[in-house]
């Protein structure tokens, strides 16, 4: 028996010039429900549409002096108590705005007669608001199932069945199995029971079924794109570039990382004649000729196999991926660059071998780290060093090793994050041997399920995380890692930047710090025109560099193009 799923993305407010990229894992669970007979509906509400609606134009123009301020000087005492009003008034609006689309998408629902809606999950508001939505559907529409999934929900799976919440079911792990039998549920032909990868919350506590992995990615069906599944794909508000999954799962056991409690630590591929294959449909069929690989953890051997099918097929396509030093081969680089790599992202951490050893668990010795990046700067490659900062165990001196190694590399993008206790990673199952301290488990993780950064803030601004790391309280360790970036952008590396990231600037035109700087300031100011400005600006250069398919030129890391 056919029913009609609804698939939902809401992210909340657009942030990272990725929000308008298609969404990838929704267009699989489409394919594999309409190989199954099932009508499906995808609605991506990750548009700059929703920045308009999200931030309106009367706080839009109280917000915009201030924040214009702050990016050229600090704020004094009564400008940013103005701001943290015009933040708590811009919060309210954002609540009714969601209650709102709810109650337009149970309408929606009901004239698609919909069989269930699935949401797919996010942190911060792509939570609370997705939660708000689903509650006034259930309001609306009582009976109709409500799944929440996505990476949020497999972080949270241990905690989300103990809370009361508008989602009947959380999605866990790997979402093919599941949709496909959940559609059987709503259809009335299975229990519950038999749906796997499940958690929910029961009178008599928290209910979990079977786990289900795909173990060959190779028999899964090709994504859907189609506008009559995924409207939004050919709306003005989406970009032409999309995510390829070419592995799931990830061998490897760093600390800080709960990946492995979606996809596992065996890791499975595809093969790489069809992810080249599927690059090539979406390019035909859609016009999307900027990928980024989207699998837990991209093997160098993989990579360089991927990268001879993609100069033999000459699809003049460009990719960006992750970058793994401990296995990476500096001849190689050269070789993904003619195969259209445009940017790499590998996680350093820390530039002090004594924390990569006993605090993080990477397994590669800093030497190599220098070899790997030199190496794929010098190919063409955009060469992105992420670090975790302050570390467990952090010192005056691991400080200074990795600005030593930032020095003698310069990488091109150098994010850096606090770190973060995750649920599921080493660092969270063992908290005091890494120097953690959580007084209170529940409370960390209902702060951790709907944390919504202070975006007009410097993260020491942000809401107080109850965790502490080698006694230091959040604010403490915020404001160094803030101080850290600060040192690294006097350096010249771009920081509070990503692979897709630079990928799309480096189509922009524009050069990759100036899209950085012009997407981030169109955020802070909710200036939704100035985002579709750059959206538009991608799409334009893509759709050329298909009509003209010459390989763009070597990254561009400057502010100009």
């Amino acid at each position: 028996m056919s029913t009609h799923a609804v698939l939902v993305t809401m992210s909340g407010y657009p942030v990272v010039p990725s929000n308008f990229m298609p969404d990838n894992g929704l267009a699989q669970l489409a394919a594999c429900l309409v190989a199954e007979g099932h009508d499906v509906t995808i609605l991506d509400f990750n548009t700059p549409e929703m920045t308009d609606r999200l931030f309106p134009k009367d706080l839009r123009q109280k917000v915009s002096p201030l924040v214009r301020t702050k990016l050229e000087r600090p704020l004094d005492p009564d400008e940013a108590s103005k701001l943290a009003d015009l933040e708590r008034e811009l919060d309210a609006h954002r609540d009714a705005t969601f209650d709102a689309l709810g109650v337009e998408l149970a309408r929606t629902l009901r004239e698609l007669g919909a069989g269930f809606v699935g949401f797919k999950l996010w942190n911060g508001d792509g939570f609370s608001g997705s939660e708000r939505m689903a509650r006034q559907v259930k309001n609306q529409w009582p009976d109709l199932p409500v799944l929440g999934g996505g990476s949020h929900a497999d972080f949270f799976a241990e905690y989300l069945p103990t809370i009361d919440s508008a989602f009947d079911y959380f999605g866990i792990q790997e979402g093919e199995a599941t949709i496909i039998e959940f559609a059987r549920y709503a259809s009335g032909e299975v229990s519950i029971d038999s749906v796997p990868n499940l958690v929910w919350r029961t009178r008599l506590g928290p209910q979990r079924t079977a786990t289900d992995r795909i173990d060959d990615l190779d028999g899964l069906p090709a994504p859907l794109y189609d506008p009559a599944i995924y409207p939004a794909i050919h709306d003005a508000g989406k970009l032409r570039a999309g995510v390829v999954e070419e592995t799931r799962g990830c061998p490897h056991h760093c600390a800080f990382c709960n990946h492995p409690l979606k996809a596992g630590h065996k890791l499975r591929v595809r093969k790489p004649e069809h992810v080249v294959d599927l690059m090539a449909d979406m390019r035909s069929s859609h016009g999307i000729s900027a990928f980024k690989l989207g699998g837990s953890y991209t093997p160098t051997g993989y990579l360089k196999k991927l990268a001879n099918c993609l100069i033999d097929r000459n699809l003049g396509v460009t990719f960006c991926g992750y970058g793994r030093i401990s296995d990476a081969r500096r001849a190689d680089f050269e070789h993904y660059y003619r195969a259209g790599c445009r940017s790499l992202f590998f996680g350093v951490e820390s530039g002090s071998q004594m924390l990569l050893d006993e605090a993080i668990d990477k397994g590669y010795q800093t030497e190599h780290a220098e070899i790997v990046l030199k190496a794929a700067k010098a190919a063409g490659i955009y060469t992105i060093a992420s670090l975790v900062y302050p570390n467990p165990g952090e010192t005056a001196d691991s400080r200074q090793a990795t600005l030593r190694l930032l020095e003698r590399v310069k990488p091109d993008g150098v994010p850096v994050h606090f770190p973060l206790l995750l649920p599921g990673s080493t660092w969270w199952t063992s908290p005091q041997k890494f120097g953690f301290d959580v007084p209170d488990r529940e409370r960390f993780l209902s702060c951790m399920l709907r944390y919504k950064a202070r975006l007009l803030f410097p993260p020491q601004f942000w809401p107080e995380i109850p965790y502490r790391i080698d006694g230091r309280e959040f604010a403490e360790f915020a404001h160094m890692t803030a101080e850290l970036t600060r040192d690294i952008d006097a350096l010249g590396c771009t920081t509070l930047i990503s692979d897709e990231t630079a990928l799309l600037g480096l189509h922009s035109g524009l050069g990759i710090r100036e899209f950085r700087d012009e997407f981030r300031t169109a955020v802070a100011l909710g200036d939704a025109d100035a985002q579709q400005t750059l959206v538009d600006r991608v799409n334009r250069n893509l759709l050329a560099a298909q009509q003209t398919p010459e390989p763009p030129p070597r990254a561009q890391r400057g502010v100009h193009a």
